[in-house]
């Protein structure tokens, strides 16, 4: 298949490929357009911020966006909808652990099988912090509570499970 540039240069292309994977406008326009090292600044911001206002920049970088939007949502809900799916067919095929297994598999793959934190700086960019497995525990126990009333609404039951030298 023929790579479409859509209407930009290559240039440009690669300015907004480079915004949408989260570049500062200068960052992006100084990898793009590999300017004199000794350009000032302000004049690297103010020449990024004209190939930001070219129509064509403008559409692509919505063009990807919407595109990531499209093709890069599943979360809880979703991965929630799977395992009850899942279940239900492992269940009729008596084949449950594999079921669970390419669910939990699909969970790792977008992250969700981690507890993250997320906060933002004062400039709205995030910061996402890994917690440690400890960390996950003392979590889990503070939502425990929460999972025993909603989990019996949703057809589940919390079950304590012991662990080795418990």
């Amino acid at each position: 298949m023929a790579e479409q540039n859509h209407g930009l240069t290559p240039k440009e292309e690669q300015f907004a490929q480079n915004l949408f994977n989260g570049m500062s406008k200068i960052d992006a326009y100084a990898d793009a357009y590999d300017p004199d090292p000794e350009r000032e600044r302000d004049r690297l911001s103010s020449d990024a911020w004209k190939v930001m206002q070219r129509p064509k920049v403008a559409q692509r970088l919505s063009e990807l966006q919407d595109i990531a939007r499209r093709t890069f949502i599943y979360g809880a809900k979703e991965a929630v909808a799977d395992l009850e799916s899942d279940r239900k067919f492992a269940r009729k095929h008596k084949a449950a652990s594999a079921a669970v297994t390419a669910t939990k598999a699909k969970m790792r793959l977008f992250g969700l099988d981690t507890a993250t934190v997320s906060l933002t700086d004062g400039q709205g960019n995030p910061l996402i912090e890994q917690l440690s497995e400890e960390q996950r525990l003392e979590k889990l126990k503070t939502q425990i509570p929460a999972l025993e009333v909603l989990l019996p609404r949703i057809g589940y039951k919390l079950v304590k499970v012991e662990g080795p030298g418990e």
